[in-house]
C-alpha cells in the first residue's frame, strides 16, 4: 500500500520510510502478539492477554516469573506499580508457592484477584445465601413451573 501511495502522491524514499513508521507505530498500537493496555482502565485480562504477557516477559523460557519481570508484566498491562516496594509486597502476595518465582497460574490468579483474601470474602459475601434467600429462591422456580 505505501509503494501505490508513495507513487500516487510523488512521496520522496524518505517520506515513505517515514509514513511507513508512523504507520507501523499506529498499527502496534492495537494488537500483535500483545496488546498495548496502557491506556485501559480496568485491570482485569483475559486469559490470552495474561498469557502473551507471561510469555513476552518470560524470555529465557523459564516457566515462571522474578520480581523484577512482574514488574514488567505489570508495565506491558498498562498498571505499572507505584515503586520498588510496592512491586515487592505485590509479589510475595502473588507467590503463593513461597518459593520466589511466579508460575503462569499465580500470576494469572493473581492479575484477576482470584488468590487474595479479599476478593475470596467478596465472592463469599455475593454468593452466600441465608434461609430466606433460600426459601425465596425455591418459591420463584416453583411458580416458574
Amino acid at each position: 500500500v505505501a509503494a501505490l501511495m508513495a507513487e500516487e502522491l510523488g512521496w520522496s524514499s524518505a517520506e515513505k520510510a517515514r509514513q511507513i513508521k508512523v504507520a507501523q507505530e499506529y498499527i502496534g498500537e492495537f494488537g500483535g502478539p500483545v496488546a498495548d493496555k496502557r491506556g485501559a482502565t480496568l485491570k482485569a485480562a483475559t486469559f490470552t492477554d495474561l498469557h502473551d504477557i507471561f510469555l513476552s516477559v518470560d524470555k529465557a523460557n523459564a516457566g515462571y516469573l522474578d520480581e523484577k519481570q512482574l514488574g514488567e508484566a505489570a508495565a506491558k498491562l498498562g498498571f505499572p506499580f507505584r515503586s520498588d516496594e510496592h512491586r515487592r509486597i505485590k509479589f510475595k502476595e502473588a507467590d503463593r508457592s513461597e518459593n520466589g518465582k511466579l508460575s503462569e497460574a499465580e500470576f494469572i490468579e493473581w492479575w484477576n484477584g482470584r488468590n487474595s483474601e479479599k476478593s475470596r470474602l467478596a465472592l463469599h459475601k455475593t454468593v452466600m445465601l441465608d434461609a430466606a434467600s433460600e426459601v425465596a429462591i425455591d418459591k420463584s422456580n416453583a411458580s416458574a413451573k
